[in-house]
């Protein structure tokens, strides 16, 4: 398990403290400045200042990277902030999920508000009340992290004629993307190898990202080689034969997309899981797999660009789309929480008889499947690396690091979702948790430089 420090405090002034090119690799999920569900926390306009990334610049050695999340209509503000601050943008990864709630105004309902129109009731919405977790549809009520009341579940028609004309319009599409930009410090060294042997930063895990075959006899090795010779065709003289492009053992390249289960798929995927969605779409797909001493003219769409023979088994494997792409896994067992009414951490196995209790109970609301995030650290930091993530939440990239035998640190301003961190980093360490009291204020100085 790596060293891991967690403080409470504002990370700007936090990242003062910290010594220019101490950092090894920065993982963090910040503000998306949308006004969140009334969060305070998510409209200070950090993400989206320049002066702000300078900082983050500063403490990352020179070719470290950085991996922010950004959403929707919002992410290209805080990318032009991050590049103007210094850094270089690489890639983006988009991650797909399928949690998202849209924040949407039902035109229909919304005339019939301004006519000041009473709609009929002719019915429950029993789908979506059912979908909610610990709500009553008979009572109407739902008691969860952000403690709506009241929520109404009544099936409605519309009062007026206008209303009826606009009848199933609204204004927003559902959340099922995040967009992370992979940012890296610009080089102190003439080239990314003398980069990473002087600093130990410049390049990203490949290996240690691979998407792994989910079947170990559907896939074999040996592809061909494209040599490039002077000639007439695409790829000039075509494939040498030569096998030395074979398939990785260790799985598929690392793509800049990757999904998310939904919650509640375990032994199979649950309707709505953005997995489930891509193989239903793609189908079973079975590509490539020949023996060596194929005949391709046998096979028809090949020319003289290939030889007609196949010098070596080549790649080949069954399976929906989603097997070309990291599927991260998301369990209920990763969800901890505040009861503000016993002053404690909740553990995932007793959020429910809080809520059932009615108690005041506290749920980070964006929080990251933990599986993506050991796999973003795992991405961008270097052998015995330190991860900073300026905006800790509830820890799930902490408790990743730790996870992946990576120092760390976390900074959180709120005093309850920094209260969950702490907690679910010491579980990881194999700590007991009961009752942990709120995280203090103040900043020690580290002891890791």
């Amino acid at each position: 398990m790596g060293e891991w420090k967690l403080y409470r405090g504002d990370c700007r002034e936090f990242l003062k403290t910290l010594p220019e090119n101490s950092v090894d690799a920065v993982v963090t999920d910040p503000p998306y400045e949308l006004n969140f569900m009334g969060r305070e926390w998510d409209r200070t306009g950090i993400a989206f200042d320049p002066a702000f990334w300078t900082e983050v610049l500063r403490v990352l050695k020179p070719g470290a990277h950085l991996l922010a999340a950004g959403i929707g209509r919002m992410h290209h503000r805080m990318m032009v902030a991050v590049e103007d601050a210094g850094f270089e943008i690489r890639d983006c990864i988009y991650h797909i999920f399928g949690s998202g709630f849209p924040k949407n105004l039902d035109l229909s309902k919304a005339i019939d508000r301004l006519e000041g129109a009473e709609r009929p009731v002719i019915g429950v919405d029993l789908y979506h009340a059912r979908r909610i977790p610990n709500c009553r549809p008979a009572l109407n009520v739902y008691s969860g992290p952000d403690m709506r009341a009241g929520a109404d579940f009544k099936v409605t028609a519309p009062a007026t004629e206008e209303a009826a004309r606009w009848q199933g319009w609204g204004t927003a599409l559902k959340p099922s993307v995040e967009i992370w930009v992979l940012a890296r410090k610009p080089l102190a060294e003439k080239s990314v190898v003398e980069n990473v042997l002087q600093w130990g930063t410049g390049a990203i895990n490949i290996d240690r990202c691979r998407i792994v075959y989910r079947d170990n006899d559907s896939w074999h090795p040996g592809a061909t080689k494209k040599i490039s010779e002077v000639g007439p065709y695409v790829y000039n003289r075509g494939w040498s034969g030569e096998g030395t492009m074979a398939a990785s053992p260790h799985g598929r390249w690392p793509a800049n997309l990757v999904l998310s289960h939904a919650e509640n798929c375990v032994k199979s995927c649950v309707p709505g899981c953005p997995v489930r969605l891509l193989d239903g779409q793609s189908g079973k797909l079975k590509s490539g797999f020949m023996r060596a001493g194929t005949e391709r003219s046998n096979l028809g769409g090949y020319s003289g660009a290939m030889p007609a023979l196949t010098m070596h088994d080549t790649y080949g494997d069954s399976g929906g789309a989603s097997r070309f792409f990291y599927c991260a896994k998301v369990s209920r067992n990763e969800r901890w929480g505040w009861c503000r009414k016993c002053s404690r951490v909740v553990l995932p196995e007793e959020l429910d008889v809080h809520r059932e209790e009615r108690h005041d109970v506290v749920v980070h609301p964006t929080q990251k499947p933990l599986e993506l995030m050991r796999w973003f650290v795992r991405l961008v930091t270097p052998p015995g690396g330190l991860v900073l993530d300026p905006f800790a939440g509830s820890g799930a990239t902490l408790v990743a690091a730790v996870l992946e035998g990576f120092r760390c640190i976390g900074v959180e301003a709120d005093p309850e979702y920094a209260s969950i961190a702490e907690a679910r980093v010491k579980a990881a360490c194999g700590e007991k948790v009961s009752a942990a009291v709120l995280v203090g204020d103040g900043m020690e100085q580290l002891t890791f430089f």
